[in-house]
């Protein structure tokens, strides 16, 4: 059995952020917001942190969904595009 074996071009150091890159920073920072929302304002813990949670899980779903679609819609367009007919 052969092994290939991948390696990584380390020379490119002008990659740009992705939207999932945004979308996995926004995330936490949702979660953060949240809970320093109850430091800032007089709300009860659960509160701040719910309110947290259901950004987060909004931006979750827009990563599943929204992001994902589009990737895949652009993938396929451009698939469909160097097909070879027979």
């Amino acid at each position: 059995m052969a092994w290939t074996q991948q390696t990584v071009d380390e020379s490119r150091s002008n990659r740009t952020p992705s939207q999932f890159d945004y979308l996995l920073i926004a995330i936490p920072l949702a979660l953060l917001a949240g809970v320093g929302s109850v430091v800032m304002f007089p709300i009860p813990l659960f509160v701040g942190v719910s309110l947290g949670a259901v950004v987060a899980a909004g931006l979750v779903a827009y990563g599943v969904y929204a992001i994902t679609q589009s990737t895949c819609g652009t993938a396929e367009t451009a698939s469909e595009s160097y097909t070879v007919a027979d």
